[in-house]
Order: structure tokens, then sequence, then C-alpha cells
């Protein structure tokens, strides 16, 4: 999979999130390939850059928004940020629209 930061993901519909103490929950409303329901577990940080994933900001625009959030060099939110795309694209949770 190939991110740009122009490139715009949106959440999928159903996403249901269940916060925890320490961490997030998110059930998909979907199955994995071998029908296996499966669940993402996210820290604070990752679940904040989910909830920035709205269908309409850029990546660029999301990490931009982050940076002014954290204390991090731009780099470093950057790539945690397109991990976390790739992961939850391969979960399945979000959708590329651009």
């Amino acid at each position: 999979m190939s991110v740009t930061n122009k490139n715009v993901y949106k959440q999928k519909d159903g996403i249901v999130v269940t916060p925890l103490e320490d961490f997030f929950l998110i059930f998909p409303n979907h199955t994995d390939e071998i029908n296996k329901p499966y669940l993402c577990k996210l820290n604070h940080s990752a679940y904040t850059m989910f909830a920035c994933i709205d269908g309409k900001s850029t990546v660029a625009d999301i990490v931009k928004l982050l940076e002014e959030k954290y204390d991090a060099p731009n780099e470093v939110i950057e790539s945690d940020f397109l991990d976390l795309l790739v992961h939850l694209e391969e979960k399945n949770i979000i959708a590329k629209l651009i």
C-alpha cells in the first residue's frame, strides 16, 4: 500500500469504539478473510490519530494537527501515523478515498 500526504481516509461505517483504562478497543461490524470477528487495540495516542481520520482531512493535514498537539518531530509523527494507516487499512477499519 502506498500512502502519500495527499491521501484522504475515512473510518468504515459501523465501527464500535470501547474505551478502557489504558487503551481503546475497536470492533468493526465485519469479519476478517476467514470470517472470524476481530478487534483492534489502540493506545491513547494511536486512538487520537484514529479519531482524526474524518474523510475530509489529508494525511498532511492530520500530521500538522498532531504536530500541534504533541511535542514531537514531524518525522516521528508522520512515521507513526503512516504506520497506523497501513495497520488500520489492512484490518479493513479505514478506507482510502483519494
